[in-house]
């Protein structure tokens, strides 16, 4: 199963649905959502950066910079380090990164506490985590899948470990959210359905698969504002997919 992930993780269409996401690709409302919430922290300069948890780094074109490290549980082409199976990365320096990049990684961490941990221990003082993970999402095990974040449960953990100045967007809310999910669904239960179906299902199927692009360009027109949403008390957005958090390591203490 690792062989197979890591090669699944680094090739071009892997890299294409996420840097470059098209509304007739499958999970496009999230993807083009998690992709806007990335480019916001691309617009900082990092010296040194490290993709922990990095996968096959589809993000990595957003952050150029000096040194960029991998890291990852599965070895990958091109991988800097290791992570071990406590979310550890040894080999790696302390106080090294102005940056350290955790892109759909939290949710399948059996220790998300070390491993933020380890996050701050890797960080310059003053340094910058940029974490994305699921709100909403169905179980997907690479090759496991262990929970899913409410806005304050992540925002509580992440300052228990240490960060400071905690600013979380919500990705992919509300209508777009309900959208994203019925997508998802529909084509779990189409490949779980497999076999003789009657015309009226294979019509519907053909008709649902086929209004992918119509249907997503439409809600890109209609609720942009379900994209990234500022968390807020009373915002109504209480379904969403995903959590974009940025937070710091305090600055160091003369």
């Amino acid at each position: 199963m690792g062989t197979d992930l890591a090669t699944t993780l680094v090739t071009d269409e892997y890299t294409r649905v996420r840097l470059g996401p098209r509304p007739k690709d499958y999970l496009y409302l999230h993807l083009s959502d998690l992709r806007s919430a990335l480019g916001l922290a691309a617009t900082e300069h990092y010296t040194k950066i490290l993709d922990f948890g990095c996968g096959g780094s589809p993000y990595r074109s957003l952050f150029p910079c000096e040194a960029y490290h991998r890291a990852d549980f599965v070895k990958v082409a091109g991988i800097d380090f290791m992570v071990s199976e406590d979310s550890l990365v040894p080999d790696a320096q302390s106080e090294a990164y102005d940056l350290v990049l955790s892109t759909q990684v939290l949710e399948h961490l059996s220790s998300p506490t070390n491993y933020l941990q380890e996050s701050a221990r890797v960080l310059k003082p003053g340094g910058t985590l940029v974490l994305t993970t699921h709100g909403t999402f169905p179980e997907h095990g690479v090759p496991y899948d262990y929970q899913r974040w409410t806005s304050d449960g992540l925002r509580r953990l992440v300052a228990q470990t240490g960060f400071e100045d905690i600013q979380i967007l919500k990705m992919t809310t509300g209508p777009r959210a309900v959208m994203q999910l019925a997508e998802d669904y529909w084509v779990r239960f189409r490949e779980a359905a497999r076999g003789p179906k009657n015309l009226f299902w294979k019509l519907l199927d053909r008709f649902f698969i086929a209004q992918t692009e119509r249907r997503n360009l439409w809600m890109d027109k209609h609720f942009p504002e379900c994209r990234l949403a500022k968390v807020k008390a009373g915002d109504g957005n209480s379904l969403y997919i995903g959590l974009y958090l940025t937070a710091r390591k305090p600055a160091a203490r003369h």
